[in-house]
C-alpha cells in the first residue's frame, strides 16, 4: 500500500512539474500611454543680454504621434514684464522699452519612459509670437510680430488622473527682442478621447479601410510644393517653393508644417526706409515657418478634396532697386487654403489655391500652386 501510495505521490509531482514546466512565461505588457494632454503652463525668464526679465502662462495640448514621440502647440500669454530692455521706436530711435508677448508655438517632445511615475522629456519647437512694447517716455505702444525657437528640458511626475512638471528653457528671436532663458512648471491630465471603431460597408462596395483598419496606415505625409502669388492691393507678385509634412492624428484630420523658401519677386511693394520714407517700388523675398490644421473629404480614394488654415511667421528681406531696405523682418501671416489631391498608392499629387494675410505692413495676397509627395 505504501508502495502504491508512494508512486502516486511521485507521479502527480512529476505532472504537476511538467505542467508548470509547460506554461509560457508573462509577457512584461507595455505601460499605457494616453494619446491627449492638456496642460496649463507658467514660464519665467530672464534676457541673456539686459536685466529683468518676463512671465508668460498658457495652455498648450499634445497629442501621442509615437509611443516616445508627442506632437503639440501652445497658446502663449502675457502676465508682466520687468526687463528694460532697448527698443526701435518708429521716428524716435532707440530707447528704455518694456515687452509684453503673446502668441502661438508648436512643438515636438521626446519622452525617455512614457507612462512611468517619473518620465524625463525633452522638447523643441518654433513660436509666431506678438510683441506689444511701451516706450516709458513718450508713452508709446505698438506690436511687431516675430518669430522665437526654443528648446527645452524637463520632469513629468506621473498622478494617477494628472501629471506636474517641472522644466528649463532657452528662446531665441529673429526680432530684436533680447534672447531669453529660464524655466517654469506645469500641470495638466492625459486623456485618451473617443475610441475608433471600423465603418462597415457593403461587399459590393471597394474595400476602403478607415484609420484604424488600414494594413498601412500611411499616416505621414511629405513632399515639396510650389506657389504663385499675387498682392490683393498692387501688382506686385511673388514666387515661392517648400516642403510640406503632415500628419494624420485622426481620420481626415491632418497637423502639419512647411518650410517656405523664396524663389523670385516682383515689384509692387510699398517699403519703409530707416528715416520713415517709402517706395513705390519694392521687391520682397519671403521665407519662413509655417503649421496648419488640414481637414480631408475622402482620405482613401483617388480624389481627396481638402481644406487647410493656419499660420506662420516670415520673414521679409526688401530691396528699393538694388539697395537692401530692411534685413529679416519678422511678419505674421493667417491663411487658409482648399486643394485637391490624386492619390496613387503611396505617392500624390494634387493643386491648390490660398489667400493670406499678413500682421505687417506686406500686402496681403492670393494665389495657387502645385504639389506632390509620398505617404507612408
Amino acid at each position: 500500500m505504501r508502495s502504491v501510495v508512494f508512486l502516486f505521490g511521485f507521479l502527480a509531482a512529476g505532472v504537476i512539474t511538467s505542467a508548470a514546466a509547460a506554461e509560457p512565461p508573462r509577457a512584461a505588457g507595455k505601460t499605457h500611454v494616453p494619446r491627449f494632454r492638456v496642460a496649463h503652463f507658467g514660464t519665467y525668464s530672464v534676457a541673456v543680454e539686459s536685466s529683468g526679465g518676463t512671465l508668460v502662462h498658457g495652455v498648450e495640448f499634445s497629442y501621442a504621434a509615437k509611443r516616445y514621440l508627442r506632437i503639440g502647440g501652445a497658446l502663449v500669454l502675457p502676465v508682466g514684464a520687468s526687463s528694460r530692455d532697448s527698443c526701435d521706436v518708429p521716428s524716435y530711435g532707440f530707447g528704455e522699452c518694456s515687452y509684453n508677448s503673446y502668441g502661438l508655438r508648436g512643438f515636438a517632445e521626446l519622452h525617455a519612459i512614457p507612462g512611468f511615475n517619473i518620465d524625463p522629456w525633452i522638447r523643441a519647437g518654433i513660436g509666431h509670437l506678438l510683441h506689444t512694447s511701451r516706450y516709458d517716455a513718450l508713452e508709446i505702444q505698438f506690436t511687431r510680430p516675430d518669430i522665437a525657437a526654443f528648446a527645452s528640458a524637463g520632469l513629468d511626475i506621473n498622478l494617477g488622473p494628472v501629471f506636474l512638471s517641472g522644466y528649463v528653457e532657452a528662446s531665441a528671436f529673429a526680432g530684436e527682442q533680447a534672447q531669453l532663458v529660464g524655466g517654469g512648471a506645469r500641470i495638466g491630465a492625459p486623456f485618451d478621447g473617443p475610441k475608433r471603431s471600423p465603418a462597415k460597408t457593403p461587399e459590393t462596395e471597394d474595400e476602403r479601410y478607415p484609420l484604424a483598419r488600414r494594413p498601412r496606415p500611411e499616416r505621414w505625409k511629405v513632399g515639396p510644393f510650389v506657389e504663385y502669388r499675387r498682392t490683393l492691393a498692387g501688382d506686385g507678385a511673388t514666387f515661392t517653393y517648400g516642403v510640406d509634412v503632415s500628419y494624420e492624428v485622426v481620420p481626415h484630420v491632418r497637423l502639419g508644417g512647411s518650410v517656405v523658401l523664396p524663389f523670385v519677386a516682383r515689384p509692387g511693394h510699398t517699403c519703409y526706409t530707416t528715416g520713415d520714407d517709402s517706395s513705390d517700388d519694392c521687391t520682397y523675398n519671403s521665407f519662413g515657418l509655417i503649421q496648419f490644421a488640414e481637414v480631408h473629404g475622402s482620405t482613401d480614394a483617388l480624389l481627396d478634396p481638402w481644406l487647410r488654415a493656419g499660420m506662420g511667421t516670415m520673414l521679409h528681406t526688401s530691396y528699393n532697386g538694388f539697395v537692401k531696405l530692411h534685413a529679416a523682418e519678422p511678419d505674421l501671416q493667417f491663411f487658409a487654403s482648399s486643394g485637391l489631391d490624386l492619390n496613387l498608392g503611396t505617392a500624390y499629387v494634387g493643386a491648390h489655391a490660398t489667400i493670406a494675410a499678413f500682421v505687417g505692413h506686406h500686402g496681403h495676397v492670393a494665389g495657387g500652386g502645385a504639389h506632390l509627395g509620398g505617404r507612408f
